[in-house]
């Protein structure tokens, strides 16, 4: 049979490098690729940055420390550790 291996893309990914993480998609899905100037705001509170999580660090390091959560974490490739979050 012709198994890929699973494309894992998380958000930050687009924020480090937008047309970097769009290219690997096209790539995977062996798609033209594209680019864009700025990602799209839906749903937003406001504009996506890197480190927008500090605003509400207590309340998110608190919920790493639950083991449901953590074990979230590891299963999505999180890190537990705050200072490799962006």
């Amino acid at each position: 049979s012709n198994v890929r291996e699973k494309l894992q893309v998380k958000f930050e990914d687009f924020l480090v490098d937008t047309n970097g993480t769009l290219r690997m998609i096209t790539d995977y899905l062996n798609i033209a690729s594209f680019r864009v100037d700025r990602l799209p705001k839906i749903m937003t509170t406001s504009e996506p940055l890197l480190y927008r999580w500090r605003k509400r660090k207590s309340t998110l390091l608190s919920m790493a420390e639950d083991t449901r959560v953590g074990d979230i974490m590891e299963r999505l490739y999180y890190s537990l550790d705050p200072g490799a979050w962006i």
